[in-house]
């Protein structure tokens, strides 16, 4: 068998004429390609040869041609077929792919995809986390996830919303004086997941209210204690949204909190039937008043719609307490520009208003009073230890008790027959004992 060498490295578009085949060499297709030459067409003899065959298979093809091209698709070398004086056969033009070269480095393994497990969820790091990384907590099996600030627990089957054991105030009175005062709200979660609470206030971008000195404080227990500013210009009222979270899902309850700033109840001695002058405090009155004709009457009262308390610690006789026209010099008894509560229940004067259905003031004490009032409708609303008595019904749906005259109003303390003596604090602000009804202010 003839052999046939071709250079190792050939350039691009070299030839080699191994007897009737023409080679030329392909650097883009990396092998030599063969074709019949003019000598093949001289010696037979004919006018203009045809082109190669070329065969594309893993075995040798039958019947070759001299000069036929067979390309190993196996092991992707190209054979030409040969013929020689004595002999033929095929011929390889470009060898097979060479052996592959060493693998590459490997690259960095990833993250593995089981979590850290961990006792419980207070055992969790709160440091060296990546974002992504989860970790499971044995005790309640809850999977989180760090979201590069904190843990966000992730849930997985049924999941019920917290629910409220404490139910909180709807309403919060603030102090005046800049005493905190506080709320609470506590929740349990049915899965057993720990409870965060939260606040939030009906504002843009949940800003701190002005009624507010600092942000609220809330506590694991579910304790919320806010500190009111003591400025009078931040004098009004806010909603504060608080929650209880388990992680994924959150109950909420709403609390409606005011701040107002009192002024004194005063009962001086130039008001009629004051022999003289009665203090008043933010931390409300004290003192005794005797009177066996007429009322001790107040400066006027706050306009607007206003609320204080009496709290009776002690009393003798027939006294009395209600609401009259400031032009009213001598209020008493039968007046009927009242309303005054007399010290059994009933509400004088008689031919116009009826008991109030709460009992007697004087079945024990301390008692606690309730005014609520209207200077522009001229209404009273009364009561006792927190409930509105059936006569005015409540600030928010009663008719009340209408105020004779077109003045402004005073408070007015005394005597329905003989002489009395009442001892209490007027309870203002803060130190009243039940909340401001709702649209009204502290006087």
């Amino acid at each position: 068998m003839a052999v046939v060498n071709l250079p190792g490295t050939p350039a691009d578009g070299t030839t080699r004429d191994v007897g009737a085949i023409t080679y030329t060499y392909s650097s883009s297709k990396g092998y030599w390609t063969a074709a019949a030459n003019s000598a093949s067409s001289a010696s037979s003899g004919g006018g203009g040869g045809g082109g190669a065959s070329v065969t594309s298979s893993d075995t040798a093809p039958s019947s070759p041609s001299a000069g036929d091209l067979w390309y190993k698709s196996d092991t992707n070398a190209l054979y030409v077929y040969y013929t020689d004086a004595d002999s033929s056969q095929w011929v390889g033009v470009s060898g097979p792919v060479g052996a592959s070269g060493a693998d590459g480095t490997d690259g960095t393994d990833g993250s593995s995809a089981t979590p850290t497990s961990y006792t419980n969820f207070a055992g969790f790091p709160s440091s060296s986390n990546t974002l992504g990384d989860f970790a499971v907590a044995q005790d309640t099996k809850a999977l989180y996830m760090w979201d590069g600030t904190e843990w966000d627990r992730i849930a997985a089957g049924s999941d019920e919303t917290p629910y409220i054991l404490t139910e909180p105030a709807t309403s919060l009175a603030l102090s005046s004086i800049g005493s905190t005062s506080t709320v609470t709200m506590v929740a349990t979660d049915p899965e057993g997941f720990d409870i965060e609470y939260g606040i939030a206030y009906n504002n843009s971008g949940s800003a701190l209210p002005d009624q507010l000195a600092s942000p609220t404080t809330v506590t694991s227990a579910g304790v919320y204690t806010f500190t009111p500013s003591t400025q009078a210009s931040d004098a009004g009222q806010f909603i504060a949204r608080l929650s209880a979270s388990d992680g994924v899902k959150s109950t909420t309850r709403f609390t409606t909190i005011s701040l107002g700033f009192s002024e004194d109840i005063l009962f001086q001695s130039a008001e009629p039937g004051v022999s003289s002058t009665l203090t008043n405090t933010t931390t409300g009155w004290a003192g005794g008043n005797s009177s066996s004709s007429g009322m001790a009457q107040s400066d006027n009262l706050r306009t607007g719609k206003r609320y204080f308390e009496l709290n009776i610690t002690a009393a003798s006789g027939g006294y009395m307490m209600g609401l009259y026209d400031e032009s009213n010099t001598n209020p008493g008894y039968n007046d009927s520009d009242g309303p005054a509560l007399y010290y059994n229940g009933n509400v004088y004067p008689d031919n116009i208003y009826s008991g109030m259905g709460l009992g007697n003031i004087y079945a024990s004490y301390p008692t606690t009073v309730m005014f609520a009032y209207d200077t522009t409708a001229r209404k009273v609303w009364m009561g006792m230890n927190g409930t509105w008595g059936s006569g005015s019904g409540s600030p928010a749906t009663g008719t009340g008790y209408t105020v004779g005259g077109t003045g402004a109003l005073t408070f007015c303390l005394g005597s329905g027959s003989g002489t009395s003596t009442i001892t209490g604090n007027i309870l203002l602000g803060a130190n009243q004992n039940y909340a401001v009804p709702s649209g009204f202010s502290t006087h």
